[in-house]
Order: C-alpha cells, then structure tokens, then sequence
C-alpha cells in the first residue's frame, strides 16, 4: 500500500534534499496542464471565519462549516437547503451513512453533536475533549473518531448508540485523518511528523510512520482501491508512504500553507490546496507514480477543500480579506479581516 502525504518547508530542509538519497523527487512547477478552472462562485451568507468542507456524492449534499454553524448546500443545484447549529468553535463534519446520521466537532465546546442527515436536526450532543477538530467515520467498526488537538488524543463513539466507547492517547498532536473501510484509521501527528495507524476495533496504534522528508504533516485522503492513503503537511513537499511497510516512496513539491487533500480514484489526481492562492496536483502514471500538474489558481485563504466524485469537481470555501493587521505581543498572529458579504464557495472543474 502507499500513503500519499503532502508537508510546509522548515528551517534547513528544501525540496532538492528529497531526490537524494531514497525517494524520487519532482520538478516544482511546469506540469502538463489538469484542465481545471474555476467555474462558478456560490455566494453565502455570513462573515466568519470557516474550517472543513465534506461533499456527500451520494446524498448530493455538501457541507461547510462556516462561523458558527454548518451551511447545507445542493449539489445538483448549488442552492443552500440547510444550516446546523449554532456551535461554540466549529470544525469538521463526518457522515455516517449506514446510521442516517451526521456528526460535527465543537472544539470550543469539547464536544460532538449527532444530526438527522435527512432533518438536518441535532439529535445530540456528546462529550468529548477540548480542541475536538478532525473527525472520521469507520464503516468497517460502525464507529466516529473525534480527533482533539490539544487534547492528544481521539474520542471514539458508537455510531448506534452515541455513547462514547474509548479515548485514546495518541501522543501527538492529530490533524487531519482517512479510513480505509477496513477497520483502519490514519492520522497525522502535526508536532511529530508521523502518520498513525489505528486499529478501529482495538482502539490500538498498530504503527507509527515518520514522514521524512516531510514536516509537520496536516491534510489527509485515501484511494481505497489502490490502498493509497493521502495527506498533507506544512514543508511545501508531498510524500508517498507504503502503508505494508511505513517507508517513504516518493516526494513531490507542493504550495505553501496546505490544508485539505482530495483524491479523484476516476482520474487518477491527487488535489492539494493551500492557503497561498493554489491547488497543487499529481497525475498518477501507468507505473504507479506520481507527476506533479501545473498548480491551479485559487483565492489566497482557500485552504479546504471537498471533491464530488460523481462530477469531479472540487469545493474551496474562500472570502476576500482586508490588510493586515499590526502584530503585537498581546496578538502576534492577528489575522485581517474579511470583507463583508465576500464568503463563497469556489466551484473547479474542467470543461
């Protein structure tokens, strides 16, 4: 199996160091071209800040969490058909299909709240940890897994009964995180520069893999069928991990700031999107591996991302931003503002 990890650029390290020795590195840019453009804006309510996006290809629903509540889009129609919440410090949502029910990750909160996937509804609000972020459902063991930040670790939840099961200590800070519908759960530890793998059932790390030449890793995806798991850090480089064995099998470079980390199995591309104004993609070949495509212009901030598989289109929530504000020691990390009335959705396809 590969595992497929995106990662920002640290101190010492550049792309050129991942060609040599071990795995194959890239060119930067200059790709055959993918073919996608942005091809539509929605236009949504609201002024806040948003986090992850989830396309249900399936249930033709798309969910963004957006400020203080999840916004429920079309996606037949792009019309907006429904909003959950509101929540104290949103973050991802995870649908669990076979239950009819969805589940959404509060981590001011501390927090999960169980929803009506047809009402839009809550049903229920399950404790959790703080900094509840990243969360998944694993088909295979009928269970969610709320990955909690600051916390260090996952709260797993019975998804027939809403009572939670087992909290795990993962010794690192998760991020972003895949199943396989196998019974394995992936994460990145952010601070540790690995990738867990999780044994559903057992609530057991059964392997811890160190992403080098990678850093920081944060966004994650799977190809089920070719068991190529995906995912991204904060170094400006992609990595391809064998899952049978942990080690590295391929860099490629990618923008700075990613995010969130799609993977179109019709097509073969795997979509990397960055808070520098780009999606960063790579054709897989005949041969298995990777070539990276020219990057797709976005909207600086435009860092998550959902994929329709039944379309191939990509989702990136955006907004337009104000200058930059002054730093200071009370706010070293001050971010601008948006411009009221901005917030959209960012529609890419190809012809």
């Amino acid at each position: 199996m590969l595992l497929f990890l995106a990662c920002a650029l640290t101190p010492g390290f550049s792309v050129a160091d991942s060609a040599a020795p071990g795995p194959a590195a890239a060119g930067a840019q200059g790709g055959a071209d993918s073919g996608y453009h942005l091809i539509k804006t929605i236009p949504l309510p609201g002024d806040k800040g948003w986090d992850y996006c989830v396309a249900d290809s399936v249930g033709r629903r798309l969910y963004v969490t957006h400020g203080d509540r999840v916004m429920v889009l079309d996606l037949d129609s792009d019309a907006l058909v429904g909003v959950i919440g509101p929540f104290q410090g949103i973050h991802g949502v995870a649908l669990a299909r076979d239950f009819g029910r969805g589940y959404v990750s509060d981590g001011k909160a501390g927090s999960v709240a169980c929803f009506d996937l047809k009402t839009l509804k809550i049903i229920q609000s399950i404790p959790g940890r703080n900094d509840a972020d990243g969360i998944g459902f694993d088909p295979f063991s009928g269970q969610v897994f709320a990955f909690n930040g600051d916390d260090r670790s996952a709260t797993v939840i019975d998804a027939r009964t809403n009572r939670v099961v087992a909290t795990m200590a993962l010794g690192g800070k998760p991020e972003f995180n895949a199943v396989d519908g196998h019974g394995r759960v992936f994460v990145n530890l952010v601070d540790k520069d690995e990738v867990l793998t999780i044994d559903a059932k057992a609530h057991k790390v059964i392997r811890t893999s160190p992403v080098a030449p990678g850093s920081h890793p944060a966004a994650m995806s799977i190809d089920v069928e070719d068991n190529e798991l995906f995912s991204g850090c904060h170094n400006r480089t992609a990595v391809v991990l064998d899952l049978a064995t942990g080690a590295v099998k391929q860099a490629l470079p990618i923008g700075d700031r990613v995010d969130a980390s799609v993977y179109d199995p019709g097509a073969g591309i795997e979509f990397q999107s960055c808070g520098d104004g780009t999606i960063w993609a790579a054709q897989k070949g005949k041969d298995g591996a990777f070539t990276p495509l020219e990057p797709i212009p976005t909207k600086k901030g435009s860092r998550t991302m959902a994929i329709d598989l039944r379309t191939h289109k990509l989702y990136l929530p955006s907004a337009d931003f104000g200058p930059a504000p002054l730093t200071s020691t009370a706010q070293p990390h001050a971010r601008p503002k948006i411009v009221p009335g901005s917030f959209a959705v960012l529609v890419f396809g190809r012809d």
